[in-house]
């Protein structure tokens, strides 16, 4: 397809060939009257039995068992402040810090995040909770908290 844009103009119908349905406007309207109807029937239909329904029910709450398969030992951050050690040595031999690159591992980002959420994407044709919460976690949508929230008194890790 892309080939051909090259040599000329590609012209495509998106409207699905409705200019070719003959008496198009009376049709539709016939259509759209008779769901109309239809709505009416059933929304008076429910203002009746709405009240005393199923919708109104609470339901009793349920034990569920747990949704993520992966268990992640999370510890407290510690204070890493004195491992810091002087960068750039007295032999002459180290380069300075703004230097150097520090390569510490690879990945691969596209359409479904990384390599592991792409890999459950091909293998079971759906997310894991894991999956979920890592793509949502890259998309900046969650993000750890190790500490007390903003207007909070509860303590996360």
């Amino acid at each position: 397809m892309s080939t051909f844009s090259q040599i000329e103009t590609i012209q495509a119908d998106l409207g699905g060939g409705f200019d070719r349905v003959p008496e198009l406007a009376e049709k539709t309207t016939e259509i759209r009257t008779t769901l109309r109807a239809e709505a009416e029937k059933c929304r008076a239909l429910a203002s009746r039995t709405l009240p005393t329904s199923a919708l109104f029910m609470v339901p009793q709450p349920r034990l569920c068992s747990r949704a993520a398969s992966q268990q992640l030992p999370i510890r407290a951050a510690q204070d890493w402040h004195h491992c810091r050690a002087p960068v750039g040595g007295k032999d002459g031999r180290t380069p300075p810090s703004p230097k150097v690159a520090v390569v510490t591992g690879f990945d691969e980002v596209g359409p479904w995040g990384s390599a592991r959420t792409r890999g459950e994407q091909e293998s079971r044709g759906e997310l894991t909770i894991e999956g979920i919460i890592e793509m949502a976690w890259m998309m900046g949508m969650i993000r750890h908290v190790n500490g007390k929230l903003k207007n909070s008194k509860a303590f996360f890790v």
